[in-house]
């Protein structure tokens, strides 16, 4: 009975555990189903855009590229890191040792050569601020034999320059190991500056000379490296570097270095006498080249696709219910502002009302945001309504968060106060015609037969009108018409002589002959009179009406 208990128990356990186990086999294989696979993969400019069975998008950069946030900037598409990288600086140029700066004693040193090459880590601020190191050489040649030692050395020898050779003569050399910071700035796309900062040991070999006589082959004077030839120094330079790709850039190099030469001079002080004494020379010189740097990303940044912004949303500006009107002088009434939606997001539209006075200013006298199709103004806002005419105009925006539609627009106003008008009197107005009494020959067709004229005033030629008389055959009647002289419209009926027409010259009869014209189409309405009158050229304003003859 005990035995088949443990039995029992042993077989629970041994269930439960290769349960266990099959489970945790099971949730790891659905697991690893479930791992989004890649469905393809397509590199274009350096950039591969991966696409998982997920639908997830990422974009890195491809192998044998390198990012650099001046040259690529695409559009969608993020840095996930920022960037680190070493930058390798080479330069070379020449070299010039400024001896108003160093100390008392003159090697005569010309123009020489440097050589360095320098590693920068940039990390800070997106690659602008790092640290690194400097290795580099630089020479100075020899250039002169005015050497005062060497002056006071033949003179002590009693040997001219003549009788001495040059055994010996090589430049002056520095080498140097430097570290500091460094710090680059992007001028522009293409241009960088570099500013680097370098401190550290210099090991230096002064320039020799060795002078020693022809004939007895005798030491006259020497200038050699000696003591401790290590010591610190300086190295403080920029550069201004033009961008040729992502990782290539050249430019110039501008550097001063400072460093201490140790030396030994031996000369002859007399025939028999040797002096020798050793010293430091602060060495300072100016540098300028050429420079070539390439950057190495250590850093692969990752790039990830930003999902496309939302589509801003349509806003169209309101239709107004109202046009413009103008009130009468005095009126109370208030235009009425409302308006009719036409955005088809009308949920979250807000209008904006702003009302003008339109002096020119510009400057609304009064404005409200409002969700309401319709706005009334508030008492403290008092519209000008006296003698003058006043003018305003308003308009109405819809707006759905920072996007606005175009101003809808119109205007009202109030006119000014009637100016009174005094009714001018009406006169009446005539045509006046004057004519001379000569005749005209003038064609008329089917006019009734004249008259004969009974009255015994003479013509201006002093002859008696003629009376014209009947006549057989085919041709038409030919009757003699008076001609004006003279025709205008006058206010005054009463005759006298016009002062533009000339006076005859010698008295003559002239007819006169007055008509009324309508006041509204200034038509002649009939005649008024018609008389004769003689004038005589020396009394002008003597006129005689000549009455009729009476009939018989």
């Amino acid at each position: 009975m005990k035995q088949l208990i443990q039995n029992s128990s042993f077989a629970k356990i041994s269930r439960g555990l290769t349960m266990g186990l099959a489970s945790c086999a099971f949730l790891s294989q659905l697991a690893y189903a479930q791992k989004p696979t890649v469905v393809s993969a397509t590199t274009d400019k350096g950039i591969t855009t991966t696409t998982y069975s997920d639908g997830k998008v990422v974009k890195s950069l491809a192998e044998g590229y390198q990012f650099d946030t001046l040259f690529y900037k695409p559009g969608g598409v993020v840095q996930a890191t920022s960037p680190r990288y070493w930058r390798f600086t080479a330069k070379a140029g020449w070299a010039n040792d400024l001896q108003f700066l160093a100390s008392k004693v003159d090697f005569q040193l010309g123009f020489g050569q440097y050589a360095n090459l320098t590693a920068n880590y940039y990390f800070l601020g997106g690659g602008v601020w790092g640290i690194g190191a400097t290795v580099g050489a630089q020479n100075f040649f020899n250039n002169s034999n005015s050497d005062p030692n060497l002056s006071s050395a033949l003179a002590a020898k009693n040997v001219a320059l003549s009788g001495v050779e040059l055994l010996t003569s090589t430049a002056q050399r520095d080498y140097m190991f430097l570290v500091g910071p460094s710090a680059k700035f992007a001028i522009s796309d293409k241009i960088d500056a570099v500013l680097d900062g370098k401190f550290g040991f210099t090991f230096s070999y002064a320039p020799t000379k060795t002078y020693v006589t022809k004939a007895t082959n005798e030491l006259v004077y020497q200038r050699a490296t000696a003591g401790k030839q290590y010591d610190w120094g300086i190295a403080l330079g920029g550069e201004l570097m033009y961008k040729l790709n992502p990782s290539w850039s050249v430019g110039l190099n501008l550097q001063g270095t400072y460093t201490n030469t140790p030396y030994i001079i031996q000369k002859a002080t007399s025939l028999t006498n040797e002096s020798i004494f050793l010293g430091y020379r602060r060495h300072i010189s100016t540098n300028i080249g050429v420079a070539a740097a390439y950057t190495l990303p250590t850093v692969k940044p990752v790039l990830s696709q930003l999902a496309p912004p939302p589509a801003p949303p349509v806003v169209t500006p309101p239709v107004l219910n109202q046009g413009a009107k103008m009130f009468d002088y005095g009126s109370k009434e208030i235009p009425t502002f409302s308006w009719k939606s036409t955005s088809p997001s009308a949920k979250n539209e807000e209008f904006i009302f702003k009302l003008y006075k339109a002096d020119g200013s510009g400057v609304p006298v009064y404005q409200q945001t409002t969700k309401s199709n319709s706005i009334s103004l508030p008492k403290s806002v008092s519209l000008v309504n006296g003698d003058d005419a006043s003018f305003y105009y308003y308009t109405v925006q819809s707006s759905i968060g920072k996007y606005l539609s175009e101003p809808t627009s119109s205007s009202f106003g109030y006119k000014a106060k009637p100016t009174p008008v005094t009714p001018v009197p009406v006169q009446d107005q005539y045509i006046v015609k004057i004519f001379n009494g000569k005749a005209a020959a003038v064609t008329t067709v089917k006019r009734k037969p004249v008259r004969k004229s009974t009255s015994t005033a003479v013509t201006a030629s002093g002859s008696k009108p003629l009376v014209p008389r009947k006549r057989t055959g085919k041709k038409p009647a030919v009757a003699k018409a008076p001609v004006v002289n003279y025709e205008n419209v006058a206010t005054d009926p009463s005759i006298k002589w016009p002062s533009d027409l000339p006076l005859p010259q010698k008295p003559s009869v002239y007819e006169y002959e007055v008509q009324r014209l309508s006041a509204g189409d200034c038509k002649p309405t009939g005649q008024v009179a018609k008389y004769k009158f003689y004038i005589d050229p020396k009394k002008p304003n003597d006129i005689r009406i000549i009455p009729d003859s009476p009939k018989k």
